[in-house]
C-alpha cells in the first residue's frame, strides 16, 4: 500500500486543516477526530491506505463514521466534494482511487443504518 513522502504525522493534519480552512483538533485516544472542517465537521487523516482501512473497520465494529482523508491533500475543492459525496478524499495518487472512494461511501451508510 501506498504511503506518502511529503507530509508524516503532524505535519499532515495541520496541511489539511489549512487547505480546508479547518483547525488541528486530535491527538491521543481523540477517537478518530483529527480536523474539524467547517463544512464537513471532524475528520481523521491518514498517510496510508491501510491506515484508513483499519480506522474504517473499527468505525464499522463502533457503527460510528468519521470521513477520513488519505495520502497527499489536493485541492481544497475538490476535497470538500469527495468528502461530502463520499464521506473521504483519497489522494489522486492512489491506485483504484473511485473504486476506494466507493468502498468508502458503503462504509458510511452501513455505520448510518
Amino acid at each position: 500500500m501506498r504511503t506518502t513522502t511529503k507530509f508524516v504525522g503532524d505535519e499532515f493534519e495541520t496541511a489539511y486543516a489549512r487547505l480546508l480552512g479547518g483547525q488541528v483538533v486530535g491527538g491521543l485516544n481523540d477517537g478518530g477526530k483529527d480536523v474539524m472542517v467547517p463544512e464537513i465537521g471532524a475528520v481523521q487523516v491518514k498517510a496510508s491506505l491501510a491506515g484508513a482501512m483499519r480506522f474504517l473497520s473499527e468505525s464499522l465494529r463502533r457503527k460510528q463514521f468519521i470521513p477520513v482523508c488519505v495520502g497527499e491533500p489536493g485541492d481544497p475543492k475538490k476535497m470538500i466534494s469527495s468528502l461530502q459525496q463520499f464521506g473521504a478524499w483519497i489522494s489522486e495518487d492512489i491506485p483504484d482511487r473511485e473504486q476506494t472512494l466507493r468502498g468508502i461511501a458503503q462504509v458510511r451508510a452501513r455505520c448510518a443504518a
